[in-house]
């Protein structure tokens, strides 16, 4: 789960940038101290796409003629600000003789009476020994003031140069260091979406390359603009991707070169990148990926065993959390072992091999989920049997008929969340249990003593516990439906009207569209969608020409990649771009 830590307070996920899920010891077996590791980072972009000409124009040539990343962006301030270099180098300077300095305390003091707390805070001061001299914090702070580079640098410098070190340099130079940590747990970002010949999806692997970010423990989601060069230099740095094929075939027809990725040997997870184009769960990316390789002619390469272990053993060893030592005082996933951690699910056995059984799973055939020891959801009998720790059972899945809601009967002026759900005519909105599955499941809901002091207040007025999933359908499907700018606005038919099901099984359209997204033959949604947008970019770019034309006194207006194009310095053939890209 990615996403603030607030989202999955008590709900039994995961979440993958606190660590959650995952933990150490303070020894290993050996009786040796074990380092605590960094958090997995997942930032979602490393940089905004017009916002890097700086580097590509200035940095990206000094790298290609054999310069570090340091070594070019320091060159390019000392040539753009001449009058700070000595200052900023001795501000360096003084930081690294001070970090020196209290490393040799902290060793020193661990070696008179070497304690745990003492050995976690010798390894932070360890990796802050002999900063290169933009990569200290003071320098990057000093850099990052936008009145001290007015003030110190020449008048005539790139229009990005303070963006950059404003914006950017504190954010870059601490993904490079963490990624050089030997305690890191990688850094998951967004790279390479979009059409796969599409200029700018080129130049934005290169500059990621500048900026010293295609490293060990990067892992890249989309990658759909890489080539076969691209996918070499992934492998050549042992940095891994995350296949989402669902939001790749739905928004732009096509997806990474996964037999080429495949082929070269990258370790490739496969997840469902967001909720607006991604699938409902990683369960139903394996069917979408799988109905791609039938499509393509892959089976051979994009076997079970391979989808299996992109949703098993890969995603853990992309943040370095796989199970494989049990002796080394860590305690991963990925794996079903004595020493790992017990998270896993349980699945209706309905194929003899094993990695079939999973890929071939829906939501009827899972049996149980358990997560840190704990079920968190499953087959009523089975939570019954194992006396599942609950307060209460939420048989799952249910449904909200709104017909009973009149239009009167909502405010359509600001409201306050307390007093909307605590109105009686919501209030008497029921849920009713849909009886899908052949045997009853359900989520173990715990006590109110888990709510937050807001969410207890929350329940006090309105009776509803978000800790519930039931609950949170409720909340979700009523603001969705009733408080949608179009719904309060009248727009009646660009409203939502209909919301889906959290259990695909209980939602016939939902299921008739995912049935039909891609076929191993004949036509589908996917080829369906390559009609439209092929379609609606003509029309787009039609409507550009004749605002042009009929405005040639006022700037002309040109689609994003074109825009891109233009600051980048790369060619782009509007023609091309409507049909070719």
């Amino acid at each position: 789960m990615q996403g603030p830590r607030y989202c999955t307070d008590h709900f039994g996920v995961g979440h993958v940038e606190t660590s959650d899920g995952f933990y150490n010891d303070s020894e290993n077996a050996a009786g040796e101290y074990v380092s605590k590791e960094l958090n997995p980072q997942a930032p979602t972009d490393l940089f905004l796409p017009d916002e890097m000409v700086f580097i590509w124009e200035k940095i990206k040539p000094r790298r290609e003629k054999g310069e570090t990343f340091h070594e070019a962006l320091f060159n390019e301030v000392k040539k753009t600000c001449p009058k700070i270099a000595k200052d900023i180098e001795e501000l360096a300077k003084e930081e690294n003789e001070k970090n020196l300095l209290t490393y040799n305390e902290r060793q020193e003091s661990f070696d008179k009476r070497p304690t745990y707390n003492k050995f976690l805070s010798l390894d932070i001061a360890r990796e802050k020994i002999k900063l290169p001299t933009l990569f200290t914090r003071s320098v990057s702070k000093k850099l990052s003031d936008k009145k001290y580079l007015e003030d110190h640098c020449e008048k005539e410098r790139h229009d990005q140069f303070d963006l950059y070190f404003a914006d950017y340099h504190r954010s870059i130079v601490s993904k490079i260091l963490t990624l050089k940590s030997p305690r890191h747990s990688g850094i998951i970002a967004h790279l390479g979406e979009g059409r796969r010949n599409d200029p700018y999806n080129k130049i934005e692997f290169e500059i990621a390359h500048t900026l010293d970010l295609l490293q060990e423990g990067l892992s890249i989601v989309h990658g759909v603009g890489f080539g076969e060069k691209e996918l070499k230099v992934l492998k050549k740095n042992k940095v891994d991707l995350i296949w989402s094929p669902f939001s790749n075939l739905l928004l732009y027809g096509e997806t990474i070169d996964i037999e080429k990725a495949l082929e070269l040997g990258l370790t490739i997870a496969l997840g469902s990148d967001w909720t607006p184009t991604g699938s409902k769960s990683v369960l139903e990316e394996l069917k979408i990926a799988k109905r791609y390789a039938e499509k393509m002619k892959l089976r051979k390469v994009i076997t079970d065993e391979v989808l299996y272990k992109m949703v098993t053993e890969n995603p853990a060893r992309i943040i370095r959390k796989f199970e494989q030592d049990s002796t080394d005082g860590r305690h991963g996933v990925g794996a079903l072992s004595a020493d790992g951690v017990a998270s896993f699910i349980a699945v209706q056995v309905n194929k003899p091999n094993p990695y079939s059984n999973l890929v071939n799973a829906t939501e009827k055939n899972i049996s149980l989920v358990v997560n840190m020891g704990r079920p968190v959801y499953g087959d009523l009998t089975l939570l019954e049997q194992i006396k599942a720790d609950a307060d209460s059972i939420d048989q799952m899945p249910v449904k909200y008929n709104l017909d009973s809601l009149k239009k009167s009967e909502i405010d359509d002026e600001a409201f306050h969340l307390i007093d909307f759900f605590s109105s009686k005519n919501v209030k008497d909105v029921e849920a009713a249990e849909s009886h899908v599955f052949t045997h009853p499941k359900g989520f173990v809901v715990r006590g109110l003593s888990n709510l937050d002091d807001e969410l207890k207040v929350f329940f006090e007025k309105t009776g509803l516990n978000l800790n519930r999933p039931r609950d949170i359908q409720k909340v979700l499907h009523l603001l969705l439906v009733t408080q949608s700018r179009n719904a309060i606005s009248g727009k009646e038919e660009f409203a939502v009207n209909y919301f889906p099901s959290l259990i695909s099984h209980d939602d016939e359209n939902y299921l008739s569209r995912f049935e039909g997204f891609i076929k191993k033959n004949g036509a589908d949604e996917i080829e369906e969608n390559y009609v439209y947008r092929l379609e609606w970019r003509r029309d787009q770019q039609d409507a550009r020409t004749q605002y042009n034309a009929n405005n040639p006194h006022l700037p002309p207006r040109h689609p994003v990649p074109y825009r891109l194009a233009a600051d980048y310095g790369i060619e782009y053939d509007l023609e091309t771009g409507v049909i070719g890209y």
